[in-house]
């Protein structure tokens, strides 16, 4: 794909953008660039690509537990009422 200054004006109306006179050159250049970074993107085969990623669950199953109430928690606490716990560092 060609960009002259009649894309670049066209480009500019559809994005509501006024470009300088100055610097119509080097935005035309910047343009091309990019879409012949596209045009490699073409290029390339994505055939051997597989269909989807797999993807593994490295995480622990859900067992339920035992867990603690709320009066066995209450059997815990200091002189103000705080849960005491042991330190984990």
């Amino acid at each position: 794909m060609v960009i002259n200054k009649k894309t670049l004006a066209y480009l500019a109306g559809l994005s509501r953008l006024s470009v300088e006179a100055d610097k119509e050159e080097k935005l035309i250049s910047d343009l091309e660039k990019i879409v012949a970074s596209f045009n490699d993107l073409q290029q390339l085969s994505t055939e051997k690509a597989g269909d989807e990623p797999v993807v593994k669950n490295n995480l622990r199953a859900d067992e339920p537990r035992q867990t603690h109430t709320d009066d066995t928690l209450l059997l815990d606490t200091d002189e103000n009422g705080y849960i005491s716990v042991p330190p984990i560092l």
